[in-house]
């Protein structure tokens, strides 16, 4: 959670410099929407998993929402890269980062209970393998938002 919030974040205060043509977020704020969707249906299925194979479905759908949130911040980085110049930040990141602080309240059970699950079942083969994809996804979300390379 808190790294899609130093995404987010970051695009914030990056957004620095000269106003240009207005990019569509759409996309990008749909990709939000969907994120924070998974969560929910995470959320709400961590209660009854009591089993290995439940703790990789729920595993594998955060990796998941991770990896489609990421494909979409990526796309958009790529095609608005002139976000990085900007000198305020635009309207609609600042919408984003008014749904993002639900981050930090109402999603706080997701990795608690995740950590609880993996805790249990670590030593299934199974939930290790999905525990290496959730790390994958997560060194993506480490790596997006930074200005793309030249």
């Amino acid at each position: 959670m808190k790294r899609i919030i130093s995404f987010l974040s970051l695009l914030l205060l990056l957004s620095e410099g000269t106003a240009l043509a207005k990019p569509d977020y759409s996309e990008f704020s749909q990709a939000f929407t969907n994120f924070f969707t998974s969560l929910d249906a995470i959320l709400k299925a961590l209660p009854s998993v009591t089993n290995a194979s439940g703790t990789v479905e729920i595993i594998d759908a955060w990796s998941l929402a991770n990896e489609t949130f990421c494909a979409a911040g990526e796309r958009f980085v790529a095609k608005h890269p002139e976000v990085f110049n900007q000198r305020e930040p635009p309207p609609e990141f600042v919408e984003l980062f008014g749904r993002m602080e639900r981050l930090k309240t109402h999603y706080d059970a997701v990795p608690a209970g995740v950590g609880k699950l993996m805790r249990r079942f670590g030593a299934v083969p199974e939930v290790q393998e999905a525990v290496k994809r959730f790390k994958k996804s997560i060194d993506r979300v480490d790596n997006l938002g930074r200005p793309p390379k030249k």
